[in-house]
């Protein structure tokens, strides 16, 4: 059985507790929230669009579909890459009204919400999964515009695989 023939709640769990644990981050808090988007549950651009130039925080953070490969402890093990993407418009982010939080901090804050738990390194969305690993920042895009970064943490779990009859 291939990992991607798994049951897509798994995977959308984990997307799902990544949106949560962001969404509580202080960071991301009032007065200027900055949106966190579950990037399986909405239509990713006009959201992005939305957020930047709609709401007046000025970024939005996109957690994708987690990216799967075979892991190398056995046929059952997976390797999740979770891979989240910040969106900045810098003159709505750095005017009067914006959050005024530049993108390389809204990752760094990612990075300490989901790289470390309780002073351990690696948080964990359930014992399913294990600690997140830090896999590191990426400019992709920078304008005048938009700047977009991405940020990804490594996880892994054993398949629960369970066949039902027809």
């Amino acid at each position: 059985m291939s990992p991607l023939d798994a049951p897509s709640s798994l995977l959308a769990s984990l997307r799902a507790a990544v949106v949560d644990r962001l969404m509580t981050a202080d960071h991301f808090g009032p007065p200027h929230a900055v949106p966190v988007v579950d990037g399986g549950r909405a239509d990713i651009a006009k959201a992005v669009d939305h957020a930047l130039k709609m709401r007046t925080a000025g970024l939005c953070i996109v957690v994708t579909v987690p990216r799967v490969d075979p892991g190398d402890q056995g046929e059952q093990h997976v390797s999740a890459t979770i891979s989240l993407m910040l969106y900045e418009r810098p003159a709505v982010n750095w005017s009067e009204k914006g959050r005024r939080l530049a993108v390389e901090d809204a990752a760094e804050a990612c990075l300490v919400r989901l790289g470390w738990a309780d002073e351990t390194p690696g948080w964990s969305p359930s014992a399913q999964w294990t600690r997140f690993v830090f896999g590191g920042f990426r400019l992709v895009l920078a304008s005048t515009d938009v700047v977009a970064m991405e940020c990804t943490f490594a996880t892994d779990t054993i398949l629960q695989i369970t066949e039902t009859g027809s």
